[in-house]
């Protein structure tokens, strides 16, 4: 399975606690959809919004065992949609990502999701309560 990721997922280091697996993905951008933060969290949750895109990265080959693992850490708050993305050189490729569940959607700031912030800010005590 291919995967689309553009939260705390995006981070290499929180992939491979997540999975037990190391793994780098590629860039990528999936257009017509904007993360926003949930309230109160230090994680997006995806949303459908025309015109907007999302930046992130695109793991492929994924086996049955990670996508279980992947399954689990995003919980019930997610569900898994087909979308295509586009890579840096334009081309399109169809990949699966993690979107916020509708009834869920009121849960989300309209703060958009700032991946950098976030590894700036959050990402070692993130991994710590991972671990």
């Amino acid at each position: 399975m291919d995967l689309f990721c553009y939260g705390t997922l995006r981070c290499a280091e929180v992939f491979e606690a997540v999975t037990g697996y190391a793994r780098k993905g590629v860039e990528a951008v999936l257009d017509g959809y904007a993360a926003y933060r949930f309230v109160g969290r230090n994680y997006p949750g995806l949303v459908p919004d025309a015109g907007r895109q999302v930046s992130g990265v695109l793991y492929t080959r994924l086996d049955r065992e990670i996508v279980t693992r992947l399954d689990r850490y995003e919980g019930d708050e997610y569900r898994k949609l087909r979308v295509r993305v586009r890579l840096a050189d334009g081309r399109l490729r169809p990949a699966w990502v993690y979107l916020c569940r509708h009834p869920l959607r009121h849960r989300l700031s309209r703060e958009s999701w700032d991946y950098q912030l976030f590894v700036d800010k959050e990402l070692d005590d993130y991994l710590r309560r991972l671990r």
